[in-house]
């Protein structure tokens, strides 16, 4: 009867627990949709939500589905484990006696399966939340839009590398942490079966070699899978002089990539050969040997291509990388059709220009806009939340006079809110931005060292 109510009082405090949580969640999306509502941007939030929920649900499925067939895989060998009687040896006597598992009158078929049920559905509920915020990734892969400029690499439209590559690269991560994470599972499966034999005696069950080699084989596979994105990452490389691919990334790790993806074909073939030995060591060797492959390609080899071969003629081994970095950069800022003309400067100052340039010369700048920040934050700021992130040159005609003054925007930093302050009202409707700017000559101070201020204060 007291287990009954214990029963009782757990589920009530759980099914509360599910009910606060679903109603918190769906205040906060009710606030988001009135506020998507009032920019008219309904179509947008409904955009959002579903290819979220639609991404989690199929990401949860997903692992769900292939945690709970591989443990499903695992059923008959534990009750071939549970049931076989195992032999025990008596230290003083050297007696040997048959044992039955104790847990063979406690589990059956079915209670093994809703066990692996359960486990099966609350690591894919949780494994959802993984790719939350994910939705862009497959909303731009569904949606591409050409860009009718190929990279100079491996040819392809630079579409490719803006919508694609993402989803590719997030499938990649997806599938190689779902067969990770059934391959742990299984292993602590197969590993319980084998304890009261001992450890090592799971080597020796074809079920445990079978299976863990078929996990492995896909491990492989993905990951040759993955060398073949990476190659295109290197488009995103910050490890040169410029961002982009540089000589080391082209002419070592671009064909140590190549030579990774050939040695885990091979790991996987020595997997496939592994199910037909009664040896299970060619698995984790194969694992070994992908890692010291890996260490070797990707961290010492091109470490020394680039100290003996690019450093001591860095320029011009870089030359053709640091040029397609400023042609890629011109055509995306749309810069490639300024016109250059040389200005003719002679360096000769003589001092009738300087008297014919009086309002230049008064301008000179003084401050230099790294300290004028710092003082700025100290005594324009005004509130806790708004800071100067950065100050500018500019140029007025003030009191019929033309100056060169630096001015700062006053900005809002939500993170400079206290704890307490950090609501959706303050961070959406009330804290939203700065106010007002600051701003002080270039060539003038007070005596006490701090800049003259045009405009300071709230309201300015």
């Amino acid at each position: 009867m007291r287990q009954r109510w214990q029963l009782v009082v757990w589920s009530l405090g759980l099914t509360l627990l599910i009910i606060l949580g679903i109603a918190k969640w769906s205040s906060g999306l009710y606030t988001d949709w009135l506020w998507f509502r009032s920019l008219h941007y309904q179509q947008v939030f409904v955009t959002i939500l579903f290819t979220e929920v639609g991404l989690r649900v199929a990401v949860g499925v997903l692992v769900f589905g292939a945690l709970f067939l591989n443990l499903l895989l695992t059923r008959r060998p534990i009750l071939a484990a549970i049931g076989a009687p195992f032999t025990v040896r008596d230290g003083e006597d050297g007696v040997v006696t048959l044992r039955q598992s104790p847990l063979a009158a406690l589990i059956g078929p079915r209670s093994i399966t809703i066990t692996f049920f359960l486990l099966s559905l609350v690591v894919g509920f949780f494994f959802t939340f993984t790719v939350s915020g994910s939705w862009i990734v497959l909303q731009k892969f569904l949606h591409p839009t050409p860009f009718n400029v190929s990279d100079p690499v491996f040819g392809l439209d630079v579409s490719f590398y803006v919508f694609k590559l993402p989803f590719y690269t997030f499938v990649y991560q997806l599938l190689l942490w779902v067969t990770i994470l059934v391959a742990f599972w299984v292993s602590l499966v197969y590993f319980l079966i084998a304890a009261p034999r001992g450890l090592g005696t799971v080597f020796k069950m074809n079920a445990a070699r079978y299976h863990l080699s078929a996990l492995a084989l896909v491990f492989f596979l993905v990951k040759a899978w993955g060398y073949r994105l990476d190659q295109y990452m290197l488009l995103f490389s910050q490890e040169g002089m410029v961002y982009g691919p540089g000589y080391t990334d082209l002419h070592a790790v671009l064909p140590a990539l190549w030579i990774l993806l050939g040695v885990a074909l091979l790991c996987a073939a020595a997997v496939v050969a592994n199910l037909f030995v009664r040896q299970f060591r060619l698995v984790p060797a194969a694992v070994g040997f992908l890692i010291a492959a890996s260490v070797l390609f990707l961290n010492i080899y091109p470490a020394v291509v680039q100290k003996l071969v690019v450093a001591p003629n860095e320029f011009d081994k870089e030359k053709t990388y640091i040029e397609r970095s400023i042609a890629f950069t011109r055509a995306a800022y749309d810069l490639n059709d300024i016109a250059v003309q040389n200005f003719p400067a002679t360096g000769v100052l003589t001092g009738n220009q300087l008297a014919a340039n009086q309002s230049v010369v008064n301008s000179i700048r003084l401050w230099d806009e790294g300290p004028l920040q710092a003082t700025y934050n100290q005594i324009q700021t005004m509130r806790l939340y708004y800071t100067f992130p950065q100050i500018d040159v500019d140029r007025y005609t003030l009191n019929g006079q033309y100056r060169q003054v630096l001015v700062g925007a006053r900005e809002i930093d939500q993170t400079q809110l206290p704890e307490q302050a950090r609501t959706w009202v303050n961070e959406k409707l009330k804290y939203t931005h700065g106010y007002g700017v600051a701003m002080s000559p270039v060539n003038e101070f007070t005596s006490d060292g701090l800049p003259k201020f045009f405009l300071e204060n709230i309201p300015p």
